[in-house]
């Protein structure tokens, strides 16, 4: 195993154990940290930057008492690691209990006739109930790709972001709208097609379709089928509400993304 890949493993290691935890931090010996999780016994300075280098990209904090500089620490020396969730998800957790009642009885009585209104009635009111905020929301995202020798460029309906930084690499979550067809619990397959195309092509974590009456989740593994994390009805939004928002709020995806990344399997 190279050092990329023990960075890597030591580092879902980590995460797995600040997930089990329910004040998402701990202090473990500078001994453990590098010997236990990352098999590390000498610490080079390629070793060091590796270490920090994963940890970043899955959001984990890594300080050493005393106010030294990680990588120079004792070996029983503690280090405080801690996951680094959105603070604004966890100070709105007790959204996962139950939706907005004003807004459920909202978008239950609105019978939608188009794909613009699916997307600004129902969907945009459920992203903020996810904890995403207005900085996060990019309406008609639009993205450029290559084909042969001619650029197109295309515009999903909905890309969500962490935070204010709107490029790909910060991409957590692409929504489809479509209006309800004839049938209003089908979603055609050319819909779920795009979603998964826009997706792939930007390489995020994962993807919505909704229709306005059914909502479907989608995540990315990058190295098999995507997986179809959820499928629920908006008749169902108070039951089944707890499950959406730990399947598609924000603070699900910035996990999401990052188990991606530690395992190598999206590039972002």
């Amino acid at each position: 195993m190279d050092n990329q890949q023990k960075a890597r493993l030591g580092a879902e290691k980590l995460l797995q154990f600040l997930l089990d935890d329910s004040d998402r931090c701990s202090k473990i010996y500078s001994k453990t940290f590098w010997g236990m999780y990352f098999g590390f016994n000498n610490r080079t300075p390629q070793r060091v930057e590796l270490v920090k280098s994963v940890l970043k990209r899955c959001g984990i904090s890594a300080e050493v008492s005393g106010e030294k500089e990680l990588g120079r620490e004792d070996p029983q020396d503690w280090i405080t690691i801690s996951y680094q969730m959105d603070t604004r998800v966890s100070e709105k957790d007790s959204a996962a209990k139950q939706i907005n009642p004003d807004l459920l009885k909202k978008i239950m009585e609105v019978e939608y006739e188009s794909e613009q209104e699916v997307l600004s009635f129902f969907v945009i009111p459920l992203l903020e109930q996810l904890c995403y905020e207005m900085d996060d929301i990019y309406m008609q995202y639009p993205f450029t790709m290559a084909k042969g020798s001619t650029q197109s460029t295309y515009y999903c309906d909905c890309a969500l972001f962490d935070g204010k930084d709107h490029t790909k690499e910060n991409l957590l979550l692409i929504v489809e709208s479509k209006r309800p067809g004839a049938k209003p619990d089908e979603i055609k397959p050319m819909a779920m097609d795009q979603a998964r195309s826009y997706c792939d092509m930007l390489k995020g974590p994962g993807y919505m379709v909704t229709n306005g009456d059914r909502i479907q989740v989608y995540y990315r593994s990058g190295v098999s089928p995507d997986e179809l994390k959820l499928d629920i009805y908006r008749k169902n939004l108070m039951t089944d509400w707890a499950v959406l928002f730990y399947t598609a709020s924000k603070q699900a995806m910035q996990l999401h993304r990052a188990m991606l990344r530690l395992k190598g399997n999206i590039e972002n």
